[in-house]
């Protein structure tokens, strides 16, 4: 009789033929791309050098749970849903060009009022936040420009955004004596600090009269972009959060989904040695293959 178990391993099997079929034939595949490399280099370079990125950022603690509709002209919006506060969303890569952004409360209709909105110019290969920071009359709209230029090697670097309304100014330090902002106003933005990478601890306290201050802690990646943003803490205080701007050189954080090695692993997750030897010799046949056309075109 087969059983359920038997059958899964016959299907993960299978499976795995076929898989390894779609391997053998991408490796085929790119062996006949890399006789043509020029066209396809070019049209991914020259999409990356179009593209403009923008994310949204919710840091107006009084303001609930918003839509997010960002609208090109003529075009109908993306919509963002369901920002709270403290809430950064992923990038997204958008055409450069004239941009209007408006927040509405999360589940209103398309007509509803707008709780705060931007007209935004946004510029081919930058990177961009839109954020809605304070409270009540002191809500204001701003966009910010993420500079994303990666840190020397062992580094990372990493800003500040001052959205906490209660204190007019701020000193953000890490370690206790590196600064990474000095008597940050509200609303405003410091500039980029390159660091050692690794985990530091931070403290931040409000200059002036208020007494305010908090601690926290942040995970700084060699070659990392971090942002710290201070915020009104519920009630009374202040309070520190992270977001990552960027992972590496060019790479921006987007919401994905972890597919994993599954429930089939346990009929043996690796391939056959016969077709990975195969698979190797193409692999080599390939890199052969472009070495020659390479050698003869640069004769």
């Amino acid at each position: 009789m087969l059983t359920r178990s038997h059958l899964g391993c016959k299907l993960a099997l299978l499976g795995r033929a076929n898989w390894a079929a779609t391997v053998v034939a991408a490796v085929v595949g790119t062996a006949l791309l890399l006789l043509v490399p020029t066209a396809a280099t070019a049209a991914d370079s020259s999409t990356s050098n179009q593209a403009a990125f923008l994310r949204t950022a919710h840091l107006s603690p009084d303001t609930p749970g918003v839509d997010i509709y960002v609208s090109a002209t003529g075009k109908a919006p993306t919509v963002i849903r369901s920002e709270t506060y403290g809430h950064f969303s992923s990038y997204v890569s958008v055409t450069p060009g004239s941009y209007s952004v408006a927040a509405r409360l999360a589940g209103s209709p398309a007509s509803s009022p707008v709780v705060v909105s931007w007209h935004l110019q946004l510029a081919a290969g930058d990177a961009y936040t839109a954020a809605a920071i304070g409270s009540g009359s002191e809500r204001k709209a701003t966009l910010l420009h993420d500079d994303l230029t990666p840190p020397a090697s062992g580094k990372a670097r990493v800003r500040l955004i001052q959205a906490a309304s209660t204190a007019s100014g701020a000193d953000v330090t890490a370690n206790g004596t590196v600064p990474i902002a000095s008597n940050a106003a509200f609303a405003t933005t410091s500039g980029y600090v390159q660091v050692p990478a690794g985990t530091w601890p931070l403290s931040a306290r409000a200059t002036g009269a208020s007494p305010q201050s908090t601690i926290a802690s942040v995970s700084l990646p060699a070659g990392s972009i971090t942002t710290v943003v201070l915020l009104d803490e519920a009630g009374a205080g202040l309070h520190l959060i992270s977001t990552l701007d960027s992972a590496g050189a060019g790479v921006m954080p987007r919401t994905g989904i972890n597919t994993g090695g599954g429930g089939l692993a346990p009929c043996g997750s690796g391939a056959h040695p016969t077709m990975l030897g195969l698979l190797g010799w193409l692999c080599a046949a390939v890199a052969a293959l472009a070495w020659r056309r390479r050698s003869a075109a640069s004769r």
